[in-house]
């Protein structure tokens, strides 16, 4: 009676076991199809280590909307302010996007005074000639002020003011044109992107020329290695206006960070 009785708790474990490991399977078959758990795609990897960005999909339950995005992040615009934008980023497709538009919402809201602050290394080239032309033609005087360091690129930003300061411990560095490049190219090609990057140098130099006094020698000399100008020598070559601290009113002002 004993090994029956053995044998028949053995069988009733085994029968329980077998109906729980379907259940089991299937309470997780559902809890999968109620909280799908997303599969990690694979970064697409360009020639040199760079990474593009995973591209990201909202949850089904959420409504994609097809409405523009905000034209600034500047807020409720008061004309009646002075603004000040501290822009203290690289200049790339994304920041000059940005400061753009900013830029035009505060002319297009009827702001005045506008002060641009530059502490940046620089950046892409493009982009900045646009940013130069734009500000060049905006209805509003621009005045810039150079901080920390003012390099690259950064300085077609700093020449778009029409009144141009900066600290007295300010640095500027000017430097030949570079641009990345990526990709296979034949001997024409290569030949084809020497030409633009020279024809870049040519524009920066007509540039240098028409807003300031920078000696040829010097802007010849910009196209073969780095030179670097304190804040006395920008002041001599026209570079900027004037030396002194930035002033900002304490009741009539609005500063503005792109960082």
């Amino acid at each position: 009676m004993q090994i029956v009785s053995k044998l028949s708790r053995r069988r009733t474990l085994l029968l329980l076991t077998s109906a729980m490991i379907p259940a089991a399977a299937y309470a997780d078959e559902l809890s999968a199809q109620i909280s799908p758990t997303p599969t990690p795609t694979p970064t697409p990897s360009l020639p040199g280590g760079f990474r593009l960005p995973t591209p990201v999909t909202p949850p089904s339950s959420t409504p994609v909307s097809n409405a523009a995005p905000p034209v600034s992040s500047l807020g409720p615009i008061d004309k009646t302010k002075a603004y000040f934008m501290f822009f203290q980023r690289n200049i790339d497709l994304v920041s000059a996007k940005a400061l753009r538009t900013d830029l035009v919402a505060l002319v297009e809201g009827g702001v005045t005074d506008i002060t641009l602050i530059i502490n940046s290394p620089g950046g892409l080239l493009a982009p900045s000639l646009q940013l130069y032309s734009l500000i060049r033609s905006l209805p509003v005087k621009i005045k810039t002020h150079g901080q920390g360091i003012v390099a690259s690129a950064a300085n077609l930003l700093m020449l778009a003011g029409e009144e141009r300061t900066a600290d007295k411990v300010t640095r500027f560095f000017f430097h030949p044109s570079q641009s990345p490049i990526i990709g296979t190219f034949n001997s024409v090609q290569f030949d084809d992107q020497l030409l633009v990057m020279r024809e870049y140098e040519n524009m920066l130099a007509e540039i240098y020329r028409e807003r300031t006094k920078i000696p040829e020698a010097d802007i010849d000399r910009f196209k073969h290695g780095s030179v670097p100008y304190d804040a006395a020598k920008a002041l001599e070559y026209g570079v900027i206006h004037k030396i002194h601290p930035l002033e900002i009113p304490s009741q009539k002002a609005k500063l503005v960070f792109a960082d």
